[in-house]
């Protein structure tokens, strides 16, 4: 005979199944969580760390023709920043509101992601770390290793003494979380970047052979540049031009030629749509050598055109309420 099976109130259905999914639910965050912890490093007591959370974690970049800046926030102390100038190599720093590193060298190493959790610590060796809110600067090798790890998902990680506890670590942790996406946008900037900066490009010397005065295929080279620059650039204000020669043959004949010289190039520059209004055209002759006239080696210097960039005023921008930055996406060097 077959015994009726007593049926359990709804009430106490609920209750023990929502008893039995907390615990399965308590239970898979104890693994998750244990999981996480062993992944983490494991840091020595007393280490005050900098770094960006997982949720709070973000790049920026600021991209212009003549310079691309991809910057990370680090919470209380600061940001990283990598910056590319037009013609030079690539550069990082540290950039602390309040220096907590002691003076010395602090040690690089690059600390694996959470989900790859067998993956090892990997040391880059030690950089001398600075007094000031740039402690650490980096040159252009360890800074394209840096930007690599980053690209790989590890997070490079800077450790020294701080200054106001004698045993007490800092460590700073650059973040790879949603570097991704804004590194595609940094080498979209770095495609576009122009090969020279200001500095390179505002002192340019056109050299010729002796008795001629025709633009070279070199000479239209350097101009073609300087106008794709003056583009670029909008704070350059005016281009002056000076003509030269050497102290060969007459003293007439030599102003003649620097005459011819310097208003060739004005005239190449406003073929190539150059204000006229910009360019300031003169010519000396052999007044001006910057090399000894008795020896060919000096003549062939002293026969050029010089071209010099130069930018509006400071004030003068700061008069009519605008930078340097807001102008042309420049910004001013910075030393490290």
């Amino acid at each position: 005979m077959l015994k009726k099976r007593r049926s359990r109130p709804i009430h106490q259905v609920i209750k023990d199944t929502i008893k039995k999914d907390f615990d399965v639910s308590v239970t898979t965050r104890l693994i998750i969580v244990a999981a996480l912890c062993a992944a983490l490093p494991v840091l020595p007591a007393g280490a005050s760390v900098f770094g960006a959370a997982v949720d709070d974690s973000r790049w920026e970049v600021a991209p212009s023709l003549l310079e691309c800046r991809m910057s990370h926030p680090i919470p209380v102390f600061g940001k990283a920043v990598f910056t590319q100038r037009a013609g030079e190599p690539l550069a990082f720093h540290l950039d602390a509101w309040q220096n907590p590193m002691q003076q010395g060298e602090a040690r690089i190493s690059v600390e694996p992601p959470a989900w790859k959790p067998h993956s090892e610590r990997v040391g880059l060796g030690k950089v001398p770390v600075r007094a000031g809110v740039k402690p650490i600067v980096l040159d252009s090798d360890l800074a394209a290793r840096i930007l690599e790890e980053l690209r790989r998902g590890n997070s490079p990680t800077f450790t020294r003494t701080a200054w106001y506890k004698g045993a007490e670590e800092v460590r700073v942790a650059v973040s790879a979380v949603n570097f991704q996406s804004v590194y595609r946008d940094y080498m979209a900037c770095m495609a576009q970047l122009l090969p020279v900066n200001f500095e390179q490009i505002s002192r340019s010397v056109l050299l010729y052979s002796s008795e001629k005065w025709r633009l070279s295929a070199a000479n239209r080279e350097r101009l073609d540049l300087i106008v794709r620059y003056l583009k670029a650039d909008p704070t350059v204000a005016q281009i002056y031009v000076d003509g030269h020669s050497d102290s060969y043959g007459r003293r007439i004949f030599n102003r003649k030629l620097s005459k011819q010289r310097a208003y060739v190039v004005t005239a190449y520059l406003l073929d190539m749509g150059v204000s006229e209004e910009m360019i300031t055209t003169r010519y000396h002759g052999e007044r001006f050598p910057v090399a000894d006239n008795r020896k060919k080696a000096g003549r062939d210097r002293n026969r050029r055109v010089t071209v010099r960039l130069e930018r509006e005023d400071p004030a003068a921008r700061v008069a009519r309420g605008s930078t340097l930055e807001e102008d042309s996406g420049v910004r001013l060097s910075e030393e490290p």
